[in-house]
Parts: structure tokens; sequence; C-alpha cells
């Protein structure tokens, strides 16, 4: 849920958590820092987000992480963040049951880069997918 959400615009927190539970989501790893507050207006079973998630079956990772497109941190320090995230992301990866959900405010400054990492490390899919048959879709 990106800022411009906070407000009077309520999203439907949980309506992709049905889809999610069809396709077997098991964890969620959501990195956020001030994106929490979109959410303390809405009277969430559980009383937050975070145990929102969690009543509802979904092993959760908290990853504080600051927005980087809404950040004025010098951007030597915003490189080290996202080098030091991204393997944080990959241990929470690593330890939590599959699949896993990357969820950040906008799905682009961190869960991307998060994902990209992942998929570098863990997946064994080749560069060319035409030479894996499992990577329908890839092309």
């Amino acid at each position: 849920m990106h800022q411009r959400h906070c407000g009077d615009e309520t999203p439907p927190v949980g309506a992709w958590m049905v889809p999610a539970a069809a396709e077997r989501l098991r964890s969620i790893d959501f990195m956020h820092d001030r994106d929490l507050r979109c959410y303390e207006s809405l009277d969430l079973p559980g009383g937050n987000f975070r145990a929102f998630l969690q009543d509802r079956g979904f092993a959760v990772v908290p990853l504080p992480w600051e927005d980087p497109a809404h950040s004025r941190t010098d951007p030597v320090q915003k490189r080290a963040r996202l080098e030091e995230m991204r393997k944080l992301a990959l241990r929470a990866y690593d330890d939590l049951p599959k699949p896993v959900l990357l969820i950040c405010s906008a799905a682009i400054d961190r869960s991307a880069p998060a994902a990209a990492f992942i998929w570098k490390h863990r997946e064994k899919i080749p560069p060319n997918p035409k030479e894996n048959s499992d990577a329908k879709g890839l092309e």
C-alpha cells in the first residue's frame, strides 16, 4: 500500500489474501518503515497489520526498511542499506516456508531488488528461459 492510500482512502487490505491462499502462499516478507502508519487507522483483527497476517495463517518476517523513493538519506548510505536489506531478505526467504511473498508499499524500490537478489542466489533457472522447459511464460 503506497503512501497515497493513507488518509481518506482505505484499500481492501485483505482482498488479496483469498487468491494468495489459493496459490498456497505460506509466508510474507514485509519490507516497511513508515508504511505501517497507513494501517494504524484501520480496525484490523489482531490489532496491527503483522498480527492480522499471522492470524490468517501466514508466517511473517518484518524487515524495517525506509522507502528509498521518499528518503533524504545520503546515496552512499542508501546503497549500503540496500545491500544489507537484500541479504536479510535472502536469510528470511531461506528460513520461511515456501512460497514467500515479498511486499512493500509500492513494489518498486524494496521488494523488487530483494526479489532479484533472492532469484540470483537461490533459483537455478538458466539465463536463457528457452533452455529450461519449466520456464514457460518467461520469454
